[in-house]
């Protein structure tokens, strides 16, 4: 049910682009609508139905899609307001329905179609929307006692979902440029997975999530042309992987090229930043032979600017309190109890990444040069990429640091990796007390050997050079100034 945030991204999108403004209410209405739902709400087959009684409207949008309820609609109702804006309330799915999904085999459409059924206990919309976005438009939506059932070929799922929520402000200007402020909440979701073969079930659970989207200078043309060429892009590849012998992936056609290549040209300029940020507490993940997972937090990120002419982009990944049954109780006390990283890039020219992406996209891209301008790109002044934070907690040990990649034009890049580590001395006094641990204790003691002290950390300076590796400034395997082995315990 978790969207990766590259899902996240497409849901963005697809949230704030829309049709250019209208003039009669009624174009005016379906506008407005469109905005708030990046265009889902105004089909163009079947079209929304459109009626009034004085200044109330109607809004009816066909659910062709829906196999139940019969002629399965959404239904929205919505007053016009000062500015050109619409006060939209009522907005509510059918409380229940289905719809047909089709399996797959290897890749392909051919396992007998599945069914999909969902009920919604409690709806509630509200959003006050301007066409124009002359002024800021805000919305508000609540679902509550949410249940989805899949029933497929392999695959039989039940998901609940107590509570999951959406409210922010949408703003722009008169050059359809959108900014996008969005908070969103869930509450206690719960799945089951019954597999057919043995061993494929599961249970998995999340207590909350919290969810924060910012969005800076879309432009929602661009917006609109990258969704139609990736809808088009993803149905010409799904023929062509139906169509393709013994489920292999087949190779791009000139069509899906061309495709791919103009959701890359929709990408230049498309907006100045986009921020999201999600926080999940209270994970639990069982597999049907009883071992589990679980997590008391998992703070996941995402960070892309491009004004300027640069691209900066990064990637936070924050697990706090994790826990694995597969993991010995001797043991458990030796897991991190927390991980960050970070992986950035950061300085890269955008207009000259699009090109690299456009060559690499096209047909018969020579894999060599693209290796070797990509490297020239990362190494412009300015431009990095790597881990910019690496942090993790175990026992009274904390390690920290940072890795960058080092392009070479000529042969494959090398890495500079900054490591220092606090601690260290009163994790060897706890691992030497527990007999268990003695078998990892020579490669502690060697690390150690090979650090520098510098204050209260013990500092690793790691070079990775054309296959030579580099620690402290001397090649890892000589002999390191004050290395001893560990004393024997008796």
């Amino acid at each position: 049910m978790k969207l990766s945030h590259l899902s996240r991204l497409v849901v963005v999108l697809a949230l704030t682009a829309g049709p250019a403004a209208a003039q009669t209410p009624e174009a005016s209405l379906l506008d407005a609508l469109s905005l708030i739902s990046g265009g889902l709400l105004v089909p163009k087959d079947p079209p929304p139905e459109v009626t009034h009684d004085g200044d109330l409207y109607h809004v009816r949008v066909p659910l062709p899609a829906l196999t139940a309820p019969p002629n399965a609609a959404i239904e929205a109702s919505a007053r016009p307001v000062a500015n050109g804006a619409w006060y939209i309330t009522g907005l509510t799915l059918p409380p229940t329905g289905s719809w047909t999904i089709q399996g797959t085999i290897q890749g392909k459409d051919s396992s007998p179609p599945g069914v999909m059924t969902y009920a919604i206990g409690r709806q509630a919309f509200r959003a006050t929307v301007d066409p124009s976005l002359s002024v800021p438009s805000p919305f508000k939506a609540e679902l509550g006692h949410i249940i989805l059932r899949t029933e497929a070929t392999g695959q039989h799922a039940d998901q609940t979902i107590e509570r999951y929520g959406l409210e922010g402000t949408l703003s722009g200007d008169a050059d359809r440029h959108l900014n996008v402020r969005a908070r969103g909440s869930l509450a206690n979701w719960s799945v089951t997975n019954r597999g057919d073969q043995p061993g494929t079930g599961f249970k998995a659970s999340i207590r909350s999530v919290a969810l924060r989207y910012d969005v800076d200078g879309l432009d929602r043309a661009r917006a609109e042309r990258l969704r139609a060429a990736a809808r088009a892009f993803s149905a010409e590849r799904r023929g062509a992987m139906a169509a393709a012998p013994g489920g292999r992936m087949p190779d791009m056609t000139p069509a899906a090229r061309a495709q791919l290549g103009a959701m890359i040209d929709a990408l230049g300029g498309l907006m100045n930043r986009v921020k999201l940020d999600e926080t999940i507490q209270g994970v639990h993940f069982e597999a049907s032979n009883g071992s589990a997972v679980d997590a008391g937090r998992i703070r996941l990120g995402m960070v892309g600017d491009a004004r300027n002419g640069r691209l900066t982009a990064y990637c936070d990944i924050d697990v706090s309190d994790p826990a694995a049954s597969m993991v010995p109780m001797e043991y458990a006390s030796y897991m991190p109890r927390r991980i960050v990283i970070r992986p950035t890039l950061s300085g890269v020219r955008t207009g000259a990444l699009l090109q690299w992406l456009r060559d690499a996209a096209a047909d018969g891209g020579n894999l060599v040069a693209l290796q070797a301008r990509a490297a020239a790109l990362l190494d412009e002044p300015g431009s990095r990429a790597g881990i910019e934070n690496l942090l993790v907690e175990a026992g009274p040990l904390r390690l920290d640091g940072w890795a960058r990649l080092r392009p070479r034009p000529d042969g494959p890049p090398g890495f500079d990796v900054h490591l220092a580590a606090t601690g260290l001395d009163a994790m060897i006094g706890t691992l030497q007390q527990d007999p268990r641990a003695m078998q990892v204790l020579p490669m502690v003691f060697i690390a150690k050997g090979m650090a520098k002290p510098q204050g209260d950390s013990l500092v690793w300076d790691i070079a990775f050079n054309g296959g030579a590796v580099m620690v402290n400034g001397i090649p890892l395997g000589q002999a390191q100034p004050g290395l001893r082995p560990p004393a024997s315990r008796r």
